[in-house]
């Protein structure tokens, strides 16, 4: 997903870029460039149905996931949606529909990306929301989504890679599964 002003390089993101981590063969990849609003977002559902049901993922103390930009480091926010930071038309609770630019404003943490792969992880602890939207408590019983997405509009190309994305108990791994 991007802005309107984004020009697309290599197509939409794709869950099925070649060139994953480690010995994975397959990464989610997209790239962009000449950006005018707000830039890429790559992520996914959960729990299937198009983020129209609430995964719960309270029994684990974080998530951890192989990540990496393009050619150049780029900055971006690891967002953690549920269905009270959604709109009702994308699974949403309607609870943030109620006032203006209240959706959206998902429990999130800064991460600069490099060009090599790098295993990152978060805490539940460590999110929080950019304070814009319509505050929410942080409902881990009713995740819909993950994404990354860029910090700003990006005029330059860049890109997000992801791929091994998992939740851990206890310590985050330190090694691919």
């Amino acid at each position: 997903m991007h802005d309107d002003g984004c020009q697309v390089m290599g197509g939409d993101p794709t869950p099925v870029a070649p060139g994953g981590s480690d010995s994975s063969h397959y990464a989610m990849r997209g790239g962009v460039q000449g950006c005018t609003g707000w830039g890429i977002a790559l992520g996914f559902a959960l729990n299937g149905n198009n983020g129209l049901c609430g995964y719960d993922v309270s029994r684990y103390d974080g998530v951890y996931f192989w990540a990496r930009s393009g050619q150049a480091n780029i900055a971006i926010h690891f967002r953690v949606g549920t269905r009270q930071t959604a709109p009702a038309r994308y699974g949403g609770d309607g609870g943030c529909d109620t006032q203006p630019n209240g959706c959206w404003d998902d429990y999130a943490i800064d991460i600069s990306l490099e060009p090599s792969w790098k295993l990152y992880s978060a805490r539940w602890s460590q999110l929080a929301q950019r304070g814009w939207g319509k505050a929410v408590a942080l409902n881990l019983r009713d995740v819909n989504a993950l994404t990354w997405s860029s910090d700003g509009a990006p005029t330059e190309y860049r890109e997000i890679w992801v791929d091994q994305v998992g939740f851990f108990n206890g310590e985050p791994p330190t090694t691919p599964p």
